[in-house]
C-alpha cells in the first residue's frame, strides 16, 4: 500500500499506527512519526480538501435565461396526436 484509503480518515479512536517498513506515500514518514491521531487528522484534511476541489461552484443561470424560460411557451400536448 503506497497511499492509505480515503475511509482512514473514520478512524477517530485509532491510538496506535505502524508503518515502519512499508512503502507509504501518504501520508508522508514526517506525519507518521507524529502518532495515530495526526494520521487521522491529515487523512481527513486531504479528503476534505479533495472534496473541496472536486465539487464545481454553481454558475447563475444569466438574465436571458431566466427572461427565457418564464416566457417560452411550454408543449403539454401529448405528440402521439401528431402522428
Amino acid at each position: 500500500i503506497k497511499v492509505l484509503p480515503d475511509c482512514f480518515r473514520l478512524l477517530s479512536k485509532l491510538r496506535v499506527f505502524r508503518a515502519d517498513e512499508t512503502p507509504l506515500e501518504v501520508p508522508p514518514r514526517e506525519v507518521i512519526k507524529l502518532g495515530a491521531q495526526v494520521v487521522v487528522e491529515f487523512m481527513a484534511d486531504l479528503v476534505a480538501k479533495r472534496d473541496t476541489k472536486a465539487a464545481p461552484p454553481k454558475k447563475e443561470k444569466g438574465f436571458w435565461f431566466r427572461i427565457c424560460s418564464i416566457s417560452w411557451p411550454f408543449r403539454t400536448a401529448n405528440t402521439d396526436d401528431n402522428m
